[in-house]
Formats: C-alpha cells, structure tokens, sequence
C-alpha cells in the first residue's frame, strides 16, 4: 500500500538532517569517498538556502524522506538546485510527490520552464517527469566531469 507523501518548508532546526539526506543519496549511486567528499559544499543545506530559494522536504509518516530546492534565474526559468531522496524510499512516489509540489509552485509564480543539471544516475527520473535532454553543463563539484542539463516546459506562463 502506498504512504501519503506530504511536502512541507523545511526548517532550520533539520539543515544537518538534510544535508545528511542529500549525501547518502547521493552515495547510493556507488560514488566512492573521495567523490563524495568533492561534493560536501554544493548539497549542504545551510539557513541562507532556505531564505534565498525555500527548500521542501517530502514526509512520509512525519520522517524526512526527500527534499528539493529551486531557484528562480534572471530569465524567470526555476532552476532545480537540489533534489534528493532516501534510498530506501525511491520507487515509493516521493520523486513525484516533489516535482507535482515544484510545477505548482513554478505555476503559482507564472513560471512556465524548469532547468535540472542531472546525476546521470537521475536522468530517467527526470525524463518520466516530461524533461528533455537539451545539452551538458560542467559540474560544480567535479572538474572535468560535464552533467546532463534538461528542460520542461510545462505551460505558457
């Protein structure tokens, strides 16, 4: 049976509860320590996230099982800047859960495109959800290694 996914602001008090989220599901793709460790600084989820673009957290029975955060650029385009999931809760409607809670908050603010730079371990994730691949950007944590950039568009906002 499936749980009730719901999706709520974070709260300063969770950012290490967070950030420990994002890290280990990071780390479920077989990423060793040292990757790992290059990538500490871009999914620390710090206070001044919260207030410059909002980060959402998914419960499922009130536990933190996910979370996204996405900013809005110059070019009026939400840019997702972190989703992640438990590894145990993968394949269990969470990723869903916050990409549907993203779109509507795009739609409320009359965005009507999302930018993802992927894990290429994401990328079929982001495709169910209607992205389409549009090129590769360099990583921020990783030198050398380029990401896949994807799109929606999603309304004409």
């Amino acid at each position: 049976m499936a749980q009730r996914v719901r999706v709520r602001p974070a709260r300063y008090d969770e950012c290490p509860l967070l950030t420990a989220l994002c890290l280990r599901s990071k780390a479920h793709w077989g990423y060793d320590a040292a990757f790992m460790a290059q990538c500490v600084a871009e999914l620390t989820v710090r206070p001044e996230r919260l207030e410059q673009n909002g980060v959402w957290v998914a419960d499922i029975d009130d536990v933190p099982v996910g979370l996204y955060e996405a900013a809005i650029n110059d070019n009026r385009t939400l840019v997702v800047e972190l989703f992640f999931v438990e590894p145990h809760a993968m394949g269990r409607g969470v990723g869903r859960a916050l990409w549907r809670h993203m779109e509507h908050e795009a739609t409320r603010r009359g965005i009507a495109c999302i930018d993802v730079e992927a894990d290429p371990q994401a990328l079929m994730f982001y495709e169910r959800m209607g992205c389409r691949l549009i090129g590769g950007v360099p990583s921020r944590s990783i030198p050398g290694r380029t990401l896949p950039q994807l799109q929606k568009r999603f309304c004409d906002a």
